[in-house]
């Protein structure tokens, strides 16, 4: 799919979607999907670096917020930035409110591993009834943070708790690049 500026009206309803395998070039305007769709509320923008991941979900937000609905956009890839695009600084703080209705956050891939590492240790005290984590336990968990997998769970983890929580109509990831999301 390309995105495309119809009639050079800009995002204010014009923004299209391009099948590839659309010989007439068909069109669909975002906002006759999100007329058609209205139960549909996870919106993810996903592709390889550079395409504007960030800028289509923050600006499809945007438009939402808006059209009164109360969004949150969200980014998991390090490369991201919302922080640049509302030029404030969002990292790592949760939902941050930029307009009324519309609701940014960078998830802190980094924070979420130490979490995500004490959740585990949490479970092994209360399980095993320990006072505290046994030296080689805690080696290997030191050790597993540093395996992709690890960082991806929690980064899985934050993005379910975050649509599970609600409170918003919308939501909006803008994908680490599929190349990272499909090796890991």
């Amino acid at each position: 799919m390309e995105a495309q500026d119809v009639e050079g009206k800009g995002f204010n309803g014009c923004i299209s979607l391009k099948t590839n395998n659309s010989e007439r070039g068909d069109h669909i305007s975002l906002a006759k999907i999100f007329e058609q769709y209205p139960d549909r509320r996870y919106i993810m923008f996903g592709g390889k670096g550079g395409l504007g991941k960030t800028t289509f979900s923050a600006a499809a937000c945007y438009y939402l917020a808006k059209k009164g609905k109360k969004v949150l956009v969200f980014s998991v890839d390090p490369q991201a930035s919302l922080t640049d695009i509302f030029e404030r600084d969002i990292f790592g703080k949760g939902p941050v409110e930029i307009i009324p209705n519309l609701y940014a956050q960078e998830i802190d891939a980094d924070h979420r591993v130490k979490e995500y590492q004490q959740e585990i240790r949490q479970k092994i005290l209360d399980r095993y009834g320990m006072d505290r984590i046994p030296e080689e336990i805690e080696s290997y968990l030191q050790a597993a943070s540093a395996e992709p997998a690890m960082e991806e769970s929690a980064i899985f983890d934050e993005v379910v708790d975050i649509v599970v929580k609600g409170g918003y109509d919308y939501y909006s990831n803008c994908s680490i690049t599929c190349g990272k999301l499909l090796v890991g």
